[in-house]
């Protein structure tokens, strides 16, 4: 054999590898009955309640309107990212899954039990769907399912668990403020014994540091500052900040969008990667990295 074909041999040899592995990978059915997915849809769906092993309480997910908000333990609006991959998890959920075991004391093995998440679905006041979503297969492509009243465990598409398993930071939305760039008819920075104010006149800025108008920076500095707030986003959220002085903030950002009221966004530095960081009108305290406030600082200069 000449050494092409040797190579063939081997890509071949590969190719059967990888598909034993696969192959292995994916549970073994059991003869039964399918499950009863087969009436779950996602459409009209109002309410999502999650008790997670993990977390001290449950979670409670409600729509308002167009949008999504944390109801239990906190009253907080709900990240849209967490919401979207949530229902693009849920839809993929097939009509009538591969039932893997109807054995109860196998239950524990696919964590369908008391290490499982509770998840249970409302449309209206109507629960639609009630299940423990378990472990994932070893290559993280099926989640196991088990709904509360039957001993069926399922095998879906994905990782569900990962999905909605969530500390209950990681469903609140981290943005601080959201306001267009177009909508922004002036920003005032004061840190320190620095005030900088930028003022848009029709299509320009206009700059003043400590008033007194300087040259203005290239117009993508200015862009990158005015689209920061489009929306600004903070990388985690503070607790136990009683002892904070909000009267006395090292740095101060004021935003006056047109059309809607002005907003204040507080910063307390926390170390010299981080901020605390507080806006005029949430109760929530968050973090966002200094480097955030160097950037604007530096780009006016």
């Amino acid at each position: 054999m000449n050494k092409q074909t040797y190579w063939l041999i081997g890509i071949l040899a590969l190719v059967v590898i990888i598909f034993i592995i696969i192959q292995s990978s994916q549970p073994k059915l059991e003869e039964t009955a399918s499950s009863t997915f087969a009436e779950f849809d996602t459409l009209g769906i109002t309410k999502i309640k999650l008790d997670a092993p993990g977390n001290e309480k449950d979670i409670t997910l409600e729509r308002t309107g167009k949008n999504w908000q944390l109801t239990a333990p906190i009253q907080f609006s709900a990240a849209d990212r967490s919401i979207e991959f949530t229902f693009k998890s849920l839809a993929e959920i097939p009509k009538n899954p591969d039932v893997i075991s109807e054995n109860p004391e196998k239950q524990h093995k696919f964590e369908v039990d008391s290490l499982g998440t509770n998840v249970k679905i409302y449309k209206g006041d109507e629960l639609v769907a009630d299940f423990i979503a378990g472990k994932t297969d070893q290559m993280r492509a099926h989640t196991y399912l088990r709904e509360r009243n039957s001993n069926k465990v399922v095998s879906v598409p994905g990782n569900l668990s990962y999905i909605i398993n969530q500390p209950l930071d990681q469903w609140r939305d981290k943005s601080i403020v959201n306001i267009p760039g177009e909508e922004l008819d002036a920003i005032e920075i004061v840190k320190g014994d620095t005030y900088i104010s930028l003022a848009r006149q029709d299509t320009l800025w206009q700059v003043l540091k400590n008033g007194e108008a300087i040259t203005p920076p290239e117009q993508n500095k200015i862009d990158r500052i005015v689209q920061s707030f489009s929306p600004l986003r903070a990388r985690g959220f503070a607790k136990d900040t009683e002892y904070l002085d909000w009267q006395n903030p090292q740095v101060t950002i004021k935003l006056l969008p047109s059309g809607t009221e002005t907003k204040i966004i507080n910063f307390i530095k926390e170390n010299d990667n981080s901020y605390y960081t507080k806006v005029s009108d949430k109760e929530a305290t968050y973090k966002t990295p200094s480097s955030l406030l160097d950037r604007f600082i530096e780009d006016i200069k």
